[in-house]
């Protein structure tokens, strides 16, 4: 399998942000970037500023408006190239491994790596975190509708490729399957909302990854 016939750059998904910001030195661009997070992380999409962004970036406010069409754009921008590039770039490590681990085991090398890389970077975790309670939202809305053909395809290419090492049964539904993985993370996000956990440890991804192997492994039916 080529390690990256399955992703979808960020480039495809989105058409952000204007050429005028990606015409922009590089370090001038990070600047913006930098203090943009920050903002976000710190007080959250609804109370962050562009005010404050651009000061702290010391660029003029008309110029922000050159390089994003409003503060949704430049918060999905962060989340795609940010956030989704963390896990596209896991997701894609990790799929070179599929000779040497099966599916479980892939799964929960991916979710230990996004919790070692989001503890690294706390304020994009903040950011994570802020997303699962805009459901609803425009700026969430607006991302899910770029992200709808990623979704579907997420893990099957994965999948695929066992159904074809003989790892898994050839009759499984490979799209089916990819979305009963997605749902773990809407069950995760359950699960943080209820306040039945407090935050995720790799304790907890690699009992969910358990859990989920226990049903894969002997379906749900009693002997």
């Amino acid at each position: 399998m080529q390690s990256c016939d399955w992703f979808v750059t960020c480039g495809e998904v989105m058409n952000l942000p204007k050429q005028t910001f990606l015409n922009l030195p590089e370090k001038k661009r990070e600047r913006i970037l930098r203090c943009a997070v920050e903002e976000f992380a710190q007080k959250g999409y609804k109370q962050a500023s562009i005010t404050r962004m651009v000061e702290a970036a010391k660029i003029a406010k008309g110029s922000f408006y050159q390089y994003f069409e409003d503060k949704g754009d430049l918060f999905i921008h962060i989340v795609v190239t940010q956030i989704g590039a963390i896990k596209l770039d896991i997701l894609e490590r990790e799929a070179r491994r599929l000779k040497e681990i099966n599916l479980t085991e892939f799964l929960r090398h991916v979710f230990r790596a996004q919790i070692r890389a989001f503890n690294a970077r706390p304020e994009l975790y903040k950011i994570s975190m802020d997303l699962t309670q805009m459901t609803g939202e425009p700026v969430y809305e607006k991302l899910l509708q770029n992200y709808q053909d990623v979704i579907p395809t997420y893990f099957e290419s994965v999948i695929r490729h066992e159904i074809e090492q003989g790892e898994i049964d050839a009759r499984v539904n490979a799209q089916l399957l990819n979305f009963m993985l997605m749902s773990m993370g809407d069950y995760m996000l359950f699960q943080l909302t209820s306040g039945a956990v407090s935050d995720f440890s790799e304790q907890y991804l690699d009992k969910l990854v358990d859990d989920m192997d226990f049903i894969l492994s002997n379906g749900i039916y009693a002997k």
